[in-house]
């Protein structure tokens, strides 16, 4: 969803080929059209946009059939090079979680779903100028023993790499397997997105959002347990 802060709880049910997720970051940029879907796919309805608007995240529901998902796990699990590029990230426990990431959409199964009509009309409608593709990524949570992502938020260091527009930037997650609480389902602050940027330091070995301010904002705004099935 829009810069909201997340975070994954302990993994024990998932197997590590099906819990992988395909987030895609796009912000808005009119002047670069090269990874630009010509046309879009199904328009979002006005309630989903409000709810957007409002809460800072919108969950689609079936956004892609269990066919489409299907397509995408065969070619994660085929693919030698998720494993030979994975990231291991630390939290803050210790443990850790592990994410493949790459900044170009190319010819291939994942450049097809991240310039797919349906995921950059979406993405359109909620910034409202074409989006252009940041970056892909694969995260695999293992089961058990796998780590989390701490509390943070997306636009918080993008900052860094000269993002200073965070109404124009989106976070999109695509679930392939089943998320629910028992298996570590992605947490956030619903309406966090009001809050400004917080300040961000590290945090085991991820960039993390500031304690007390984390824990205030906790305090403040509804928490929000983001269940969803394959294919939203």
């Amino acid at each position: 969803p829009r810069p909201t802060q997340d975070a994954w709880r302990d993994c024990d049910m998932m197997t590590p080929a099906t819990v992988a997720l395909l987030s895609l970051l796009a912000f808005a940029h009119a002047a670069d059209e090269a990874c630009m879907a010509t046309a879009v796919g199904r328009a979002l309805s006005p309630d989903e946009q409000r709810a957007y608007a409002e809460d800072g995240y919108v969950i689609v529901r079936s956004m892609f059939t269990s066919e489409e998902v299907a397509v995408l796990v065969r070619t994660i699990e085929s693919d030698p090079s998720i494993a030979a590029n994975v990231m291991p990230m630390v939290d803050a426990s210790g443990r850790t979680s592990k994410v493949t990431l790459w900044n170009r959409a190319g010819n291939n199964t994942y450049g097809h779903f991240a310039r797919g009509r349906r995921w950059v009309g979406a993405a359109t409608a909620l910034i409202g100028e074409a989006p252009y593709h940041f970056h892909t990524k694969v995260m695999l949570k293992e089961p058990h023993h796998g780590g989390q992502w701490e509390w943070h938020q997306d636009f918080g260091y993008w900052y860094q790499v000269g993002c200073l527009e965070p109404d124009l930037m989106l976070s999109s997650i695509l679930a392939v397997d089943h998320h629910t609480r028992d298996n570590g389902c992605m947490q956030l602050l619903a309406r966090s997105h009001r809050l400004g940027r917080l300040a961000h330091g590290v945090s085991g070995e991820q960039a993390g959002a500031d304690a007390a301010a984390v824990e205030a904002a906790r305090a403040r705004l509804p928490l929000v347990h983001a269940e969803k099935q394959a294919g939203d």
